[in-house]
């Protein structure tokens, strides 16, 4: 929310709001020049940090008074930010003569809960600072809104109404045990690039929730109504006495659309508005938060919408999962990179006795690659880690081409990760084959002998029979430059890339590849992946 729209109680903040607008912009202009801040240029303490609903920044410390009331400011922790900030003063009893205390309301391009306490240099290229208290101020509501209340109540300035209007406007209201109101947050599911889903209750003995605004980091967003549906919590019932028609629709889930960043979903606050106008506003506890296919598995949100498939978002949430299944399964780290113009790329199975089958295969088919291929064995760095780095050791000795070895970082081995791989190994064309698959001896003979940009390697089914090459990109041989062609084509989903629409059909050896196993994939990813794919179009 920008600060020309933050909520206000009246006029009165505006033109402070814009005042801060210019200096940020001010500040900007000034990130490139050295502005260095001496120790000897300190000019008091920062003490508290708070940030409030609207996304404004409210600090309160002591510092040396002088004459300026606002400025451009650099906030600076790991980086530097361009903001802009307005201060009020008030005296206090334990500081010298020529010092103040302050409260300041800070707009900057910045989140407070860095990995290092802020440092507040002045951009007038004076180096003066205000100095972070160690190890870090506070933040929490309950001790920096006393100290603001305080010296705004004692505080003088031009500054002091406008930023009392902002102060009350914006201010945290607790859901404590003096409230008719309570509040509760079961869980939190979160798929980055798409948004949250949010389960929970709010019940009152003379009040309805009407509706849900939440607060990531510097975002807010509304709840989608359409993706809301309330249900009852018997088990709250204790709660109040005598609230059987609101105990009906207490509990609530609720789904908040939007790109919301990772590091975001960790300091969340959920705004609960009342059919009266009133609001509460609670702290979504880290611990709540799971995120969907990395901390959870994605159908673990059925437990939020059991018919997820027919719900109206359903389309944009599978392709977001499967780009996140997508961006997930391309980390690798190199175990033994020994780089090659051509490779064979063999994904490990599961199984251990599929991965005894697939080491003695390489072994005793390698001979028959060109001699500019090598072999590359890309595994899962799970329970079978050990069996792997045993077999790839008695490969590379026996072997006579080049063989290497990666481990995936924190999934099974997909075609998603082909394009890291090649770069590592620097081949410029590849054979791909999925761990559920074993290349013939003819598909070990001709892997290396096609010469067409892209070749599909057709498998036969448990009967014999050959099932073609069909959509889905299980084994083939290609140029990199093509793979990466049809990479950016491809839709995303879960388990590798699936062959895009093309206008000619691609040539395939036939009888290259078998089955060991059915291709992996529950009921729930064939049905997300198939979402995907019309969403893409």
């Amino acid at each position: 929310m920008s600060l020309s729209t933050a909520p206000t109680s009246d006029g009165i903040a505006q033109p402070l709001l814009v005042r801060l607008e210019q200096h940020v912009s001010q500040a900007r202009g000034l990130l490139q020049q050295p502005q260095d801040a001496q120790p000897s240029s300190q000019v008091g303490y920062l003490e508290g940090v708070w940030a409030d609903w609207s996304g404004l920044i409210w600090l309160v410390g002591w510092m040396t008074e002088d004459a300026v009331v606002d400025r451009p400011v650099f906030v600076l922790d790991t980086a530097r930010h361009a903001a802009g900030v307005a201060v009020s003063f008030a005296p206090r009893a334990d500081l010298g003569p020529d010092a103040k205390a302050f409260v300041a309301v800070l707009r900057a391009d910045w989140q407070a809960g860095s990995d290092l306490p802020p440092q507040l240099v002045f951009a007038d290229g004076s180096g003066r600072f205000l100095e972070p208290v160690r190890p870090w101020p506070v933040t929490s509501a309950e001790a920096v809104l006393p100290i603001v209340r305080d010296i705004l109540e004692r505080s003088s300035g031009p500054h002091r109404a406008a930023m009392r209007a902002l102060f009350q406007a914006n201010r945290l209201r607790p859901s404590g045990d003096d409230t008719l109101e309570r509040v509760q947050i079961d869980e939190v599911a979160f798929l980055p690039g798409f948004g949250a889903f949010v389960n929970g209750w709010a019940l009152s003995p003379c009040k309805r929730a009407e509706s849900f605004v939440l607060k990531a980091g510097n975002h807010v967003i509304a709840a989608d109504q359409l993706s809301q549906f309330r249900f009852a919590r018997s088990d709250i019932s204790q709660t109040f006495p005598n609230v059987a028609q609101a105990l009906e629709s207490a509990a609530f889930v609720t789904l908040f659309r939007g790109d919301l960043p990772r590091d975001a979903v960790e300091r969340l606050t959920l705004k609960i508005e009342w059919d009266d106008g009133s609001s509460t506003i609670v702290s979504v506890p880290p611990a709540m938060v799971r995120v969907l296919g990395l901390t959870v598995p994605l159908d673990s949100i059925r437990r939020f919408y059991p018919a997820l498939e027919a719900e109206r978002f359903f389309a944009d949430f599978a392709y977001r999962a499967a780009a996140q299944a997508r961006f997930q399964s391309s980390g690798v780290q190199g175990y033994d990179i020994n780089p090659v113009a051509s490779a064979v790329l063999l994904a490990a199975p599961r199984q251990r006795s599929d991965i005894f089958l697939l080491f003695d295969r390489a072994a005793r088919h390698a001979a028959s690659l060109p001699v500019d291929w090598g072999l590359a064995i890309i595994a899962s760095a799970d329970e079978n880690r050990g069996l792997v780095l045993t077999l790839f050791a008695e490969l590379q000795r026996t072997a006579s081409h080049p063989c290497s070895l990666f481990f995936m970082s924190n999934a099974e081995p997909t075609s998603d990760v082909i394009d890291e791989v090649a770069a590592k190994l620097s081949c410029t064309r590849f054979a791909w084959v999925d761990g559920n698959l074993s290349l013939t001896a003819r598909g070990w003979h001709e892997l290396g002998r096609v010469t067409n940009a892209m070749v599909l390697l057709a498998t036969d089914d448990a009967m014999g029979g050959d099932t073609g090459p069909g959509w889905e990109l299980h084994a083939f041989v290609a140029d990199i430059s093509e793979w990466r062609r049809i990479y950016s084509l491809a839709p995303p989903q879960i388990g590798g890339v699936r062959l895009p629409t093309q206008s000619i059909e691609l040539p395939a050896v036939t009888h290259a590849a078998e089955w060991l196993q059915p291709p992996l994939g529950s009921p729930f990813t064939l049905k997300i992946n198939e979402a995907a794919r019309r969403a893409h179009g």
